[in-house]
């Protein structure tokens, strides 16, 4: 619970302020392309700076990392996520880029935490699977969860409102298999999340950008992929 006010107070009172700031550089701005946009002005974009900093001050103050040492690899992938997504929304990777940059992120939980796919249990009659495989499908796993919740963002409320009710319940399956750690983990991104959607709804005041969609989607891949596993 404390995570979750922690990350709380710390998105919601940093939002305004890179809202004033973004939007006086012109190329931050997320600019109507097409009559279906969902905003008929230019809206800042780098909503994710914020969740970001939320999520990683929570974890720093209430998780003894020494501790979980399971922690330490996916928060160093995070932040090689978080620089892609800065990046990105600053010049524009190409996909091509993009995807390197994740594969990179993805190699350092699964060789360094051993966060892996071990088992299809039973889905196509297939139980234990090999080692290569499983380094293969777990990868996939995480890219493409990475990259659905990427293109979701851009529509007033919608990715924030799916990353609420998913890191919620991740936390309730966290809580039952005793991962307290990532039981933070994911409530601080609730937390910070629920402040976002504040400033996100219709009309948007700002978009959380690549910057935070890539780091939400990396973090929920990195949940599904630990449930399975667990």
């Amino acid at each position: 619970i404390l995570s979750i006010l922690t990350s709380f107070l710390i998105t919601f009172l940093t939002i305004p302020i890179v809202i004033s700031v973004v939007k006086k550089n012109e190329k931050l701005l997320d600019k109507p392309s097409s009559d279906r946009a969902s905003h008929k002005i230019s809206v800042p974009t780098f909503g994710g700076v914020p969740i970001f900093c939320a999520i990683l001050f929570s974890i720093i103050f209430w998780i003894n990392l020494g501790e979980y040492t399971s922690l330490q690899p996916v928060l160093s992938a995070l932040l090689i996520v978080f620089f892609i997504g800065v990046v990105d929304d600053l010049i524009s990777l190409s996909p091509l880029k993009k995807l390197v940059g994740q594969l990179i992120a993805i190699s350092v939980v699964i060789f360094f935490s051993d966060l892996r796919i071990n088992s299809m249990y039973g889905i196509f009659t297939i139980h234990e699977i090999p080692y290569w495989f499983s380094l293969l499908l777990t990868a996939f796993t995480m890219v493409v969860i990475t990259n659905a919740f990427n293109l979701i963002d851009g529509l007033d409320g919608l990715a924030g409102s799916v990353g609420i009710i998913m890191t919620f319940f991740f936390g309730l399956l966290f809580l039952i298999n005793n991962q307290l750690e990532y039981v933070v983990l994911s409530w601080s991104l609730t937390g910070a999340l629920l402040a976002f959607l504040r400033f996100n709804l219709h009309p948007a005041k700002i978009f959380m950008g690549d910057t935070g969609s890539l780091v939400i989607g990396f973090l929920l891949s990195v949940f599904a992929v630990s449930i399975v596993d667990s």
